[in-house]
C-alpha cells in the first residue's frame, strides 16, 4: 500500500488501519467505519497528548476535540476542515445501505480515500520529530490501486458514445451510429462514388450503366442526389465525375471519421485535456467552422464533466485547473449560476467544494506572498468570488477572513523583521485595511514590540550621524508613522500630559536627538535653515523649543544655543569681519546682534564675553577707521562705512571722555578733530551755531574749549595772512582771504611791536616782508618827490591806501631805521613792467608757519 507507505515504521497501527480501508473502500464501503474512525480518533487524541492537552473524558465528542486544537493554535484551519471532513463522510457511509451505494454510484469512498490520505501525511509532519521521510509520496487514487475494479478501456467501435450526432449536432436517431441517419447518408456517398469508379468509365457514363450496378428505382434517386450535392455533373443524358467536389468529399469523410475515432480516444484517457485542445478539430469548432463545432461542444462539456467529477474528489485546485484545461468563461458562468442559487439558498455541494479548494489553494499562495492579482489569475478568479468569499459564504466567510487576516498579519510581521520598510510590508502582504487589524490585540503587541521599540531606537541612532530621510529609511519607519507619534507627542508636552507614554518618550527622545544635532551644525557653521534642512525641523519649530521654559530639555537648549551664537559672534569679531558680515556669519540680524551686545553690556552671564570681545577688538578697530573716515564724509556715512552704530560712537566717546584708558586716545582725537573742523567753518565765515553743527562739536564742549579755539582761530588767521603776505598779496587781500577785517591785522602788528609774544613772531615777518619793503619803496618816491596819490596810482598792486594811511598814523614812513633806495627812472619803469616794486630775494618762508593745525 504505497499510498500510506510513511506510516509503516512511524506507526504500525494506523498503518494496518487505512491499508484494510483501503482494500474494502469500494468493495464493501459499509465496513470501512470500523477502519476510520479509530484512526481519526487516534489522530486527534495523540496530537492532544503530544501537546500536553489530553482530554480524558470520553464524553468530549470528535468534532470538540478538533476545536480544541484549532483554538490551542496546534493545528491551523485547513487541517480542521479536513479533519472534520473526513469525519462527515465516514458518516455518510455508514448511514447509506449498500443498494444506495449501488443505486447511486456514490464517490464518498473514493473521497474520503484522498482526504485520508491528507490527514495522515499531515499527521506525520506534525508529529514525526524523530523519523525521517524523504518527503511527501504520490497519491495513487483508489481506482487505480487494484486491477480487477476498473473496467476495460473500450476500443473504438459501431457502440454509440454520444446522444448527438458529432456532426450536425441534431439528435441522434441512429442506433448504432454517432452520426445521425442524414449525415450517415452524406458519408455513403463516397461509397457509392467509389463503386461508381469500380465498375464504370466514371469520366463518362449514362444511367442505363447505372442500372446494371443497381437496381433501377435506386438508381433515379442516387443520381439525383450525386448531381444535386454537385458530385456528378450531367451533360445530356451522360454523367461524369466533379473531381473538385469529390476530392472535398474524401476529405469530409475522412475528418468525420476521424474526429469520431478522436473523440472516442479522448473519452478512453488517450487523450489530455491539453492535447484535445491543440488538435484541429477543437480549434476549428472554437471558431465555429462546421464540421467541428459539434466536436469543439462536447470537448467542452466532457471538460466541465471531468472538472465537477474531481472538485467532488476534493483534488487540489491546481491540478483540477492543469488536468481539466476548462475555459474560464465556463468557469464563470456556471460559478455566477451557482453562486446566486446559493444566495437564494440553493446549495449545490460540488459548487461549495470548489470554493472550499479555491479558498484553501488561494491561502496556499497567500502564505506564499504571492500578489493577489497573480492569485486570481492563476487560480481564475475574480474580485467578486473573493468578496463572496469574504461577506457571503455562511460559516465559511468568517473562517476565511481570519485565515487570510492572520496571513497577512504574519506576512506583514516577517517583512518587517527582514527590515523591510512599513510600507514595503504592508505593500507585499496587500494590506490597506491596517487600522481594522490592529484591533487584534496580539498583533498590535507583536507589530509594536518590532515596529515601534526596535526601530525607533536605530531611528534615534541614525538621526545622530545621517540626515532626516536617510535615517527615517535605514530605520524601515514611515514618514507618516513618524510625522503622527511625534505631533502626539508634542501635544501631550505642549499639555503637560502622558495619556500616550510611547509617543510622549518618541517625541522627547527624538526631539533631544534633533536638538543635538541642531546645535552641532549650528558649531560647525551652518546656517539655521541649513540646520533645519538637514534634520527636517522647521525654523518656527526651533524658535519654539527657544520659547518653551517648561522642561530642562528646552531649557538646556536655548543655553546652548546662545552660547553657540555667541561663540560664532565672537569668532567673526577676531576675523576682523564688518557688523554686517558678523550677523550674516552668525545668521542673525544686524538688529538681533546689537541687542546680544547691549545685553552683554548689561553683564548677561553668556553674552558679556560678546561685548568685551566686540569693544575690545571690533570698536577699537572700527573707531580708527572712523576717524578716518570722517575727514572725507559726513557723520551718516563715516559711521555707515566704518561699521559702528551712534551710539556706540557715542559710548565709546563717553568713555575715553571719563578716563576709560581703552578709548582715551580715540576721545582725544576725535575731539581734536571736532575743533579743527569748527575752526576750519569759523575762519570760512560760517556763524558758530553752523561750524558747531558741521563739526558735530557740542555747546558744551566748545565752552570747555573756548580759549584754547579762539587761539587756534588766531593761529590759522595770522598764519594765513603770512601766507598771503609770502605771495606778494597786498594786507587788503590778505584780511579777505584770512576773513578778517583789515585793521586786526594793523592791531596784531602793532602789539607784536610793542612785545606781545602772541603777535611778536606774526609782526617780525608782516614787517619784514611787507611793512619794511612797502615803507622803502614808498619814502623813496617821496624823496623823488612824488604825491603819496602818484605812489599809490603807480603802486596800486603792492601798496593799498589802507597801508599808507596805517604808516603815516604810525609814523612808518618817516622811521628813522628805514634806509630808502633811490630808483633811476628807468628801473621804475622796469619794476613796473616786470613783478612789482615788492619782489623780495629768495629766501627760507619755513619760518612763516606760525602755528600747526
Amino acid at each position: 500500500m504505497k499510498n500510506f507507505e510513511f506510516l509503516k515504521d512511524f506507526d504500525s497501527d494506523m498503518y494496518a488501519l487505512l491499508s484494510e480501508f483501503e482494500r474494502e473502500a469500494v468493495k464493501n464501503p459499509k465496513i470501512t467505519e470500523s477502519y476510520v474512525t479509530p484512526f481519526l480518533e487516534k489522530v486527534v487524541n495523540d496530537i492532544l497528548q503530544r501537546n500536553n492537552n489530553a482530554i480524558d473524558d470520553p464524553y468530549v465528542g470528535f468534532s470538540k476535540r478538533v476545536d480544541k486544537l484549532y483554538e490551542l493554535k496546534i493545528i491551523d484551519y485547513k487541517f480542521k476542515c479536513m479533519l472534520l471532513e473526513a469525519y462527515q463522510m465516514r458518516n455518510a457511509i455508514t448511514h447509506k445501505s449498500i443498494e444506495d451505494f449501488l443505486k447511486s454510484d456514490n464517490k464518498i469512498p473514493f473521497q474520503l480515500h484522498r482526504s485520508l490520505f491528507d490527514i495522515a501525511w499531515k499527521y506525520f509532519q506534525l508529529c514525526n520529530e524523530n523519523y525521517y521521510y524523504p518527503g511527501k509520496p504520490e497519491y495513487t487514487p483508489i481506482y487505480n490501486l487494484n486491477s480487477k475494479t476498473i473496467k476495460s478501456t473500450p476500443k473504438p467501435s459501431d457502440n454509440r458514445n454520444f446522444s448527438r450526432c458529432i456532426i450536425c449536432g441534431r439528435a441522434n436517431d441512429s442506433k448504432n451510429s454517432n452520426f445521425c441517419i442524414s449525415c450517415n447518408n452524406e458519408l455513403e456517398y463516397q461509397n457509392e462514388i467509389i463503386n461508381l469508379k469500380n465498375n464504370l468509365n466514371i469520366s463518362h457514363f449514362t444511367k442505363e450503366e447505372v442500372n446494371q450496378i443497381h437496381s433501377s428505382m435506386y438508381t433515379s434517386q442516387l443520381l439525383i442526389e450525386l448531381t444535386t450535392k454537385k458530385l456528378l455533373k450531367k451533360t445530356n443524358r451522360y454523367y461524369s465525375l466533379n473531381e473538385s467536389e469529390y476530392e472535398k468529399l474524401i476529405e469530409f469523410t475522412y475528418e468525420c471519421y476521424d474526429m469520431e475515432k478522436t473523440l472516442t480516444e479522448f473519452l478512453n484517457g488517450k487523450y489530455t485535456s491539453k492535447q484535445i485542445k491543440q488538435s484541429k478539430y477543437y480549434k476549428c469548432g472554437q471558431k465555429g467552422i462546421r464540421p467541428f463545432v459539434e466536436f469543439y461542444k462536447i470537448v467542452e462539456n466532457q471538460i466541465f464533466k471531468d472538472f465537477l467529477n474531481q472538485i467532488s474528489m476534493k483534488i487540489p485546485i491546481g491540478e483540477i485547473l492543469e488536468n481539466t484545461q476548462i475555459n474560464k468563461s465556463q468557469i464563470n458562468n456556471w460559478y455566477d449560476k451557482n453562486k446566486d442559487s446559493f444566495i437564494k439558498g440553493e446549495h449545490n455541494s460540488e459548487f461549495i467544494t470548489y470554493n472550499k479548494l479555491l479558498m484553501e489553494q488561494y491561502l496556499t499562495l497567500k502564505r506564499k506572498q504571492y500578489l493577489n492579482d497573480d492569485i486570481k489569475a492563476e487560480l481564475q478568479i475574480n474580485d467578486e468570488i473573493i468578496s463572496f468569499w469574504m461577506d457571503s459564504f455562511d460559516m465559511e466567510s468568517a473562517l476565511f477572513k481570519n485565515s487570510l487576516n492572520e496571513i497577512r498579519m504574519n506576512i506583514f510581521l516577517n517583512n518587517l523583521k527582514e527590515g523591510k520598510s512599513k510600507e514595503e510590508a504592508l505593500e507585499i502582504a496587500e494590506i490597506t485595511d491596517f487600522e481594522e487589524l490592529l484591533k487584534d490585540k496580539d498583533f498590535e503587541n507583536e507589530y509594536k514590540t518590532e515596529y515601534y521599540e526596535n526601530r525607533v531606537d536605530k531611528l534615534i541612532k541614525s538621526l545622530k550621524t545621517m540626515s532626516f530621510d536617510k535615517a527615517l529609511k535605514r530605520s524601515g519607519i514611515s514618514e507618516d508613522d513618524y510625522n503622527r507619534w511625534y505631533a502626539t507627542g508634542k501635544k501631550q508636552c505642549l499639555l503637560k500630559k502622558d495619556e500616550d507614554e510611547f509617543c510622549l518618550n518618541f517625541y522627547i527622545n527624538v526631539t533631544r536627538v534633533l536638538m543635538n544635532r541642531y546645535l552641532k551644525l549650528r558649531s560647525e557653521g551652518k546656517t539655521k535653515t541649513e540646520a533645519c534642512k538637514k534634520i527636517n525641523t522647521d525654523l518656527n519649530e526651533v524658535k519654539r523649543w527657544c520659547n518653551w521654559n517648561e522642561s530642562g530639555l528646552f531649557i538646556d537648549f536655548k543655553e546652548n544655543n546662545k552660547k553657540i551664537t555667541a561663540k560664532l559672534i565672537i569668532d567673526a569679531i577676531k576675523d576682523g569681519k564688518s557688523k554686517d558680515k558678523i550677523a550674516e556669519s552668525s545668521d542673525i540680524t544686524v538688529n538681533e546682534l546689537n541687542k546680544i551686545i547691549d545685553l552683554g553690556s548689561q553683564n548677561d552671564r553668556i553674552y558679556r564675553e560678546v561685548y568685551e570681545e566686540y569693544e575690545s577688538v571690533y570698536l577699537s578697530k572700527h573707531l580708527e577707521v572712523f576717524l578716518k573716515e570722517i575727514k572725507n564724509k559726513n557723520l551718516k556715512k563715516a559711521l555707515k562705512t566704518s561699521g559702528i552704530e551712534k551710539s556706540e560712537l557715542d559710548s565709546a566717546y563717553n568713555s575715553g571722555k571719563n578716563g576709560d584708558e581703552r578709548f582715551t586716545k580715540f576721545y582725544n582725537d576725535y575731539l581734536n578733530f571736532k575743533i579743527s573742523c569748527y575752526i576750519t567753518q569759523i575762519i570760512r565765515g560760517k556763524t558758530v551755531s553752523k561750524a558747531l553743527k558741521n563739526s558735530n562739536l557740542t555747546d558744551e564742549e566748545l565752552k570747555d574749549n573756548l580759549k584754547e579755539i579762539e587761539s587756534r582761530i588766531l593761529d590759522k588767521q595770522m598764519n594765513s595772512v603770512i601766507g598771503e603776505i609770502a605771495k606778494n598779496r597786498t594786507t587788503r587781500q590778505a584780511a579777505k582771504k584770512a576773513r578778517i577785517r583789515i585793521d586786526e591785522i594793523y592791531r596784531w602788528y602793532l602789539e607784536g611791536k610793542k612785545g606781545n609774544e602772541k603777535f611778536k613772531d606774526f609782526a617780525d615777518i608782516y614787517h619784514e616782508l611787507y611793512v619794511e619793503v612797502g615803507c622803502e619803496i614808498f619814502q623813496n618816491f617821496l624823496n623823488k618827490g612824488k604825491t603819496p596819490k602818484q605812489i599809490l596810482k603807480i603802486m596800486n598792486e603792492d601798496i593799498t591806501r589802507e597801508d599808507y594811511e596805517f604808516w603815516i598814523k604810525n609814523n612808518l614812513i618817516s622811521d628813522k631805521n628805514v634806509e630808502a633806495k633811490l630808483y633811476t627812472e628807468d628801473e621804475i619803469k622796469e619794476k613796473i613792467e616786470n613783478e612789482g616794486f615788492r619782489q623780495k630775494d629768495e629766501k627760507s618762508l619755513s619760518g612763516l608757519s606760525i602755528i600747526g593745525c
